[in-house]
């Protein structure tokens, strides 16, 4: 009998850290680079001015160096 696993990570559910509350690990951002725009940090909610340095997410938004980095 296949054992249950969890649809996010596809690990059986009781060794799956999302199934058992925890926090993923999320994976660093791979390129930083200055923002053409200014905006908000999608972490810390920070301003973010054109020139600060910046990733984007795997969710499509951006993050701050000067907080995250």
């Amino acid at each position: 009998m296949a054992e249950d696993r969890c649809p996010v990570t596809e690990l059986i559910r009781p060794q799956c850290a999302h199934c058992q509350g925890k926090d993923l690990p999320k994976p660093e951002p791979l390129h930083w680079f200055p923002a053409q725009y200014a905006g908000f940090c999608a972490q810390c909610g920070k301003t973010i001015d054109r020139g600060d340095k910046i990733a984007r997410t795997e969710y499509g938004d951006y993050i701050c160096k000067r907080r995250h980095g």
